[in-house]
């Protein structure tokens, strides 16, 4: 059984969603599939702003991107967790300006 839960205990970053015990869980598959979909309509948007006429000035939408970091021990001088190392996962999704 999957675990899943949120907490905010040192995580400062606004892009936080939820931490899990398994980086294969079901509630990731359908955040990534959501996100996914998300982006694809955020692109045809963007797209059709840059080619349509009477939608020029509009504002573009940002592109999103899903990522699944490890964590847990590490040694002092690593950046990020080893995903063999890990005890849990933390998922973020973050927001990508278009220009």
């Amino acid at each position: 059984m999957t675990n899943v839960w949120v907490s905010f205990k040192n995580r400062h970053s606004p892009n936080y969603r939820f931490s899990t015990d398994n980086p294969n869980c079901i509630e990731i598959a359908q955040l990534r599939e959501m996100v996914k979909q998300q982006s694809a309509d955020h692109r045809q948007w963007n797209k059709r702003i840059d080619t349509v006429s009477w939608m020029a000035g509009r504002e573009k939408k940002p592109m999103l991107s899903l990522r699944v970091r490890p964590r847990g021990p590490r040694q002092a001088y690593a950046y990020d967790t080893l995903a063999s190392d890990a005890t849990h996962y933390d998922v973020y999704i973050k927001e990508y300006a278009v220009y």
